[in-house]
């Protein structure tokens, strides 16, 4: 069956799963928003703000999110938590390439390493291109269908696309937004480089514009002269001008104000290798670009929404011109480039939210749901069956043991565990493979000191959602799930001195160490693998990505008050390295707790707690 007889389907598919989508928020069946941390941006500074720590403001009066997940899921919690009629403006820019390639090179010390996706990345994009364009299509249906409901009354819409599937997609924006409220079809083009090939060169993308009602907010918006206004020979203390006539009129145009933009935008370059908003994420867009969207379709404290954040440029600019932003990606390593670039440019606090399936713990499943899980992960593992045992499975020279979610793997039972893999049905094997959802700082310590006979993995959180939406058949031939080796950050003890400033004290956190239990977990090929095991022995610090302080941790919401991040080199002029060593002044407190938060480059996350009291 050709696509355009598939589409009458692909639309009737698409509008049953929105609706049911909002029949389910209707009923309080959804999921809320995560808040995982507060973040205020506050990058190591030197000189006089050296150690200056900005006020942290309550949760709900913050309105910025940066949102981590797949974006049908973050749209339905934005939907049930009041978003509805809401956003002013979304401008997306989807995937339109089956052929992408989603590997991200990693810079290293001296030596670069690619970064395999992960598995909620993996099975996102393999899944919109699973049955070509007609999948496609059928992925995006229901968000475009759910964009509709979060846009206000005067909200509109700017899809950006190209020729892949541009023509399709304006058939469905036709059929969910209405024909009658299709404003304009822009043209960027602009000049890059490409490969020889028959036929001209593809040098231009296409954004529909679409708004929600015949009402829509609109700001006019200018441009340069074509003639980069070589006919303004006048000049006065406002500028050159020249004389304009209007019904018979005469008065002053002058050349800053220019002309009206059209619907093809030449006048707006890529991103050059050298410049310098550059992060070098494949389908990162010029703040300009966004700009001219922003400023034309919104006001100074509407909502902009990109729910492919890709780089965070839509969130970075709404940001500058005042606006309130959410942005959303399913890749951490999109969402880790984001959180970076929002520090780097001292952006508003922001939450930052994961979606609540992505996060849902299998503790809130029952015991006997937990044999069937077992025998799914063993599988995923590529373990051999031990007959009339389920609790263990074999892989060549080592036990393997999946942790009960109803149950604390505490130090003593690791003990006895480690007893049972010397001597296992009369057979001694070299290791105890762990795989837990998560572990205790205890028995990670324990873990790090036994490294030479225990290998600990962490069981990704979102393999109960890929159990549920994709079937224990499918997900066991897909072999994409993988488990994170444990990973360990240390830091050196905390020093408190005084301060000069009344009721306040220093306090100096330094980094001292950072070491995985296996770094065959990792999600790389075997040539980088070794690459990162040499840097492990070397320069272990050399694989953090960011690292941030909450120094008032209430064990629930990590509250971000400070950050560094590898590429910030004002402070210590290398772009490989975080700075190992921070001094903040803080309120003076008889006790308190702080909590260290590390990312490394492959977006593993470690914790640091210590209180720290007067003696």
């Amino acid at each position: 069956m050709s696509l355009i007889e598939q589409l009458p389907d692909i639309v009737k598919d698409g509008k049953r799963e929105a609706k049911e989508i909002l029949d389910a928020i209707k009923s309080g069946q959804i999921l809320p928003l995560q808040t995982n941390e507060i973040i205020v941006p506050n990058k190591e500074a030197y000189g006089l703000f050296s150690g200056t720590i900005k006020d942290m403001p309550h949760k709900d009066t913050i309105e910025n999110k940066l949102i981590h997940g797949d974006n049908l899921l973050i749209m339905q919690s934005l939907l049930a938590d009041g978003y509805a009629n809401k956003i002013d403006l979304i401008y997306i820019d989807p995937p339109f390439d089956s052929k992408a390639d989603y590997k991200v090179k990693l810079n290293l010390p001296k030596s670069k390493v690619d970064k395999l996706p992960n598995t909620i990345e993996q099975f996102a994009y393999s899944d919109i291109w699973s049955g070509g364009t007609a999948s496609y299509l059928r992925w995006i249906y229901p968000r475009l269908y759910l964009m509709r409901e979060l846009l206000s009354d005067t909200g509109s819409i700017y899809v950006h696309i190209d020729w892949h599937v541009g023509h399709y997609l304006k058939i469905l924006l036709d059929e969910i937004f209405g024909r009658e409220n299709f404003l304009n079809e822009i043209i960027w083009g602009y000049r890059r480089w490409s490969a020889k090939a028959k036929g001209f060169q593809k040098s231009h993308d296409i954004i529909f514009y679409y708004s929600k009602t015949k009402n829509f907010l609109w700001n006019d918006v200018f441009e340069a002269y074509a003639d980069n206004g070589a006919h303004f020979t006048n000049e006065d203390e406002n500028g050159e001008y020249r004389w304009q006539y209007l019904n018979g009129k005469k008065y002053k145009l002058y050349k800053q104000e220019g002309t009206r933009a059209k619907d093809w935008w030449d006048d707006i370059s890529y991103i050059n290798s050298m410049a310098k908003e550059r992060l070098g994420y494949t389908t990162q867009k010029p703040e300009k670009l966004l700009e001219r969207i922003i400023k034309a379709s919104s006001n100074k404290n509407s909502i902009v929404a990109d729910f492919f954040g890709g780089s965070g440029t839509t969130a970075v600019v709404a940001n500058r011109l005042g606006r309130k932003w959410i942005s959303s990606d399913i890749g951490k390593p999109s969402v880790m480039i984001q959180q970076k670039r929002f520090v780097d440019n001292d952006a508003q606090a922001f939450l930052y939210q994961t979606v609540g399936e992505y996060n849902l713990h299998p503790s809130k499943y029952k015991q006997q749901d937990f044999n069937f899980i077992r025998e799914t992960i063993f599988k995923l593992y590529g373990t051999k069956e031990i007959e009339s045992i389920r609790e263990f499975a074999t892989k060549k020279d080592s036990l393997v043991y999946v942790v009960n979610f109803k149950q604390k793997l505490t130090v003593p039972r690791l003990q006895h565990l480690l007893t049972q893999k010397d001597n296992f049905m009369g057979k001694k094997f070299k290791k105890l493979v762990i795989l837990a959802w998560d572990y205790s700082d205890e028995v990670n310590e324990f873990i790090h000191k036994n490294s030479k006979s225990i290998e600990a993995l962490l069981i990704p959180d979102s393999l109960i959602a890929e159990l549920k939406k994709n079937g224990f058949e499918k997900l066991i031939k897909s072999n994409k799930i993988r488990f994170t080796s444990l990973q360990k950050l240390s830091i050196k003890p905390i020093e408190r001195s005084k301060s000069n400033t009344k009721d306040k004290e220093l306090i100096t956190i330094a980094l001292d160490s950072y070491t995985f239990t296996s770094s065959d977990a990792l999600p790389l090929n075997d040539k980088d693998k070794i690459k990162v095991q040499e840097l492990l022995k070397k320069d272990s610090l050399g694989l953090l990505e960011y690292w941030s302080i909450d120094i008032d941790y209430d064990g629930t919401v990590f509250k971000s008050c400070w950050q560094d991040f590898r590429e910030y080199d004002m402070i210590d002029k290398d772009e490989f390295h975080v700075i190992k060593k921070t001094t903040l002044e803080v309120e003076k407190k008889n006790k308190r707790v702080v909590c260290i938060k590390a990312i490394d480059i492959f977006g593993l996350e470690s914790m640091v707690i210590k209180e720290i009291r007067d003696e």
